[in-house]
């Protein structure tokens, strides 16, 4: 019998992948910003973070701070949704090893309601009429009245949305605010406040008397 013995050596060339990404969350936002963060890893030298902007995938700058590192994106459209990717690498020699793509997607917040103003008021209602934008789902009107905030019902058609304030007092004035609103995958998210003040018209309702004169003789 004849034994044979083979020894088979495999050499691994190369730099080791780093490890996946972990704890990516959007951290920031605003309604033309959006920040993205994930936890830092000793496996990496670095990162890559692109956001799906315009038909196609943008370099985004990392900073790092302690065991987190960030990516902000600029110039948004408000109340829109917007996709990220980020992955780790590693560099060895020449070698450049990444990671997969780990993805997120995130909601700019609903821009300020645009063109506010007062119209077609009377003695005792001051109506609001505003811009509509598609960006937006809908809107929240309130005025201030009796020491708080009372919501209005809000009306849209065209290319405007409207509410109305009605049994106000005659001559007064009165503050409103007015917010836009997304319904973003079941979370809804607001924009800021726009704040506008009105009066109603002064009642210029006028008794009338009739005297008479009474001659003494």
């Amino acid at each position: 019998t004849v034994g044979i013995s083979t020894s088979l050596t495999l050499k691994i060339t190369g730099a080791i992948p780093p490890c996946n990404v972990g704890g990516l969350a959007c951290d920031g936002s605003s309604d033309d910003l959006l920040t993205v963060s994930w936890d830092t890893d000793s496996s990496a030298d670095g990162y890559t973070v692109e956001i799906y902007k315009g038909g196609r995938w943008v370099s985004l700058s990392v900073s790092s701070s302690g065991n987190k590192a960030r990516a902000s994106a600029h110039a948004l459209q408000g109340g829109s949704k917007y996709k990220f990717r980020v992955r780790a690498y590693r560099r060895s020699g020449s070698d450049t090893m990444y990671s997969d793509y780990a993805y997120i997607s995130a909601y700019t917040l609903p821009s300020a309601v645009s063109g506010l103003k007062a119209g077609n008021s009377s003695a005792s209602s001051v109506s609001l009429s505003w811009s509509k934008s598609s960006y937006a789902d809908g809107y929240t009107a309130e005025i201030y009245k009796g020491g708080q905030w009372t919501k209005l019902t809000v009306s849209s058609g065209g290319n405007s949305a409207s509410c109305t304030a009605s049994s106000l007092q005659s001559g007064a004035k009165y503050k409103f605010r007015v917010r836009a609103y997304k319904n973003a995958d079941g979370k809804i998210l607001y924009s800021d406040y726009a704040y506008i003040s009105a009066y109603t018209l002064i009642n210029e309702t006028v008794k009338f008397y009739k005297a008479e004169a009474t001659k003494n003789t």
